[in-house]
């Protein structure tokens, strides 16, 4: 197994090995599993990419500061004679994990122009973003992340000023144990609406999710359009509406039938409904606070829900 190594290690060997300025970087990646994923679903969406493939960053085991953890990632970049025209990270875990990865905050955040969710549970994710960022000087300007400084080299400052506006796309699946990420950078289109988007990103997620448990990528085929469902008639006799489910419902006419008996049996023993009413005050108070307070122990000791990690990003933006 590679030694992992902190990612300003990486930087200083990256940018001292030979081999890693960018006049030595023109041998074309070997077509894998990544490459060929993107590829094949850009085109499905008309997304043109245009150039080769060719690796900037190797297959490399790195420690991530924040997160404490160690990730094995690969930077690639698309060449089209001396213009690089995107950059594409995969990342995944070196270990397993014990209580599942959380999502990227990205997958989160208002300023992404586009979401896409399709699943996440406690401990399983597959969820998508696309965000718009620039890298011209101002006050919310992104800049390239690390990794991508270290691969581009003498080549960062002309990419980053190939285009005004870039779309930084990115994909995470996990489950408890596992997680793979997948980030790709490219020029912005006025042409490319937020439902395109969108579409490129559910397709991408799509064959992500359906291959990536066997080691290793291939685009599938989109899954088919759900058909409008008829409305189902309502049941008859059903008596519950509005907004309230039926258990939720079921659950509000359980606490009332335990809170109506507590007070009944407090009320006999100790001889007066006044007694009785105090009692049930007390204890539905108390219970309360008790499961409040439980329920938020567990969460911080032991969460069920992971905190959001972000690992090794392609941008940094605000």
């Amino acid at each position: 197994m590679p030694a992992r190594l902190p990612i300003f290690v990486l930087a200083g060997c990256l940018m001292f090995a030979p081999g890693s300025h960018a006049a030595s970087r023109s041998a074309p990646a070997p077509r894998e599993p990544a490459l060929a994923l993107v590829d094949t679903i850009a085109a499905r969406h008309a997304l043109v990419l245009s150039g080769a493939w060719d690796v900037l960053v190797p297959e490399r085991v790195i420690d991530t500061p924040a997160e404490g953890v160690a990730v094995t990632l690969t930077l690639y970049a698309l060449r089209d004679g001396d213009r690089i025209n995107a950059l594409l990270l995969t990342q995944r875990n070196v270990l397993p994990g014990q209580a599942g990865w959380g999502a990227p905050a990205a997958c989160a955040q208002a300023k992404a122009t586009s979401h896409v969710s399709l699943y996440q549970s406690p401990r399983d994710v597959l969820c998508g973003w696309a965000r718009a960022v620039s890298f011209a000087p101002s006050a919310d300007a992104a800049r390239m992340a690390t990794i991508a400084q270290i691969g581009l080299g003498s080549d960062a400052e002309r990419f980053v000023t190939r285009a005004d506006r870039w779309l930084w796309y990115g994909i995470r699946v996990s489950n408890r144990s596992d997680f793979l990420d997948v980030q790709l950078l490219l020029p912005d289109r006025s042409d490319l609406s937020v439902v395109g988007t969108e579409q490129f990103l559910s397709d991408m997620a799509h064959s992500i999710d359906a291959t990536w448990l066997s080691g290793t990528l291939a685009a599938v085929p989109p899954p088919p359009k759900p058909a409008a469902a008829a409305p189902e008639p309502e049941p008859a006799g059903y008596r519950w509406g509005g907004t309230l489910s039926l258990s939720a419902m079921k659950t509000v006419t359980y606490r009332i039938a335990v809170t109506v008996k507590t007070f009944l049996i407090a009320s006999l023993m100790a001889g007066n409904a006044a007694t009785g009413g105090a009692i049930i005050t007390v204890l539905n108070f108390t219970s309360t606070s008790i499961y409040m307070a439980n329920d938020y122990l567990w969460e911080t000791w032991n969460p069920l829900t992971p905190a959001p990690q972000d690992f090794v990003r392609l941008v940094d933006a605000k």
